[in-house]
């Protein structure tokens, strides 16, 4: 994977339908959600969508490359698309406070970047 690359902002309910990365132009994600159910015996949790239509989604989080993760925080995740037992899994690089963020802005904000810039945004 090219170190260069984008996190691309990414929605957890198309992350949560994803059974393959093959035709994903980047493996680099960021991604905005409530970190729940933080495991500190697998040093992993799972990401709940928050503004999302027809949510909540929910995608697994390994965060085993993150220094004290913030449990039930709203969080950016920026990481890595990997699929694990068929279901995909977020590997967490950094995440980012997000206490102040307006998710449904976000989200629209997201959708405008995708539609003006396709070839970067899935």
């Amino acid at each position: 994977m090219n170190d260069s690359a984008a996190h691309v902002r990414t929605s957890l309910e198309e992350l949560s339908c994803v059974v393959t990365t093959a035709g994903w132009p980047s493996l680099r994600l960021r991604a905005l959600g409530w970190l729940r159910g933080y495991q500190v015996a697998t040093n992993s949790g799972y990401l709940e969508s928050v503004g999302e239509p027809l949510g909540p989604h929910t995608v697994p989080v390994d965060l085993r490359l993150v220094d004290s993760p913030p449990a039930n925080k709203l969080v950016e995740v920026f990481g890595e698309l990997q699929i694990v037992d068929g279901r995909p899994c977020i590997l967490a690089k950094f995440f980012s406070e997000a206490d102040g963020v307006d998710a449904t802005l976000y989200h629209r904000a997201t959708q405008k970047l995708a539609d003006r810039y396709p070839q970067i945004q899935r």
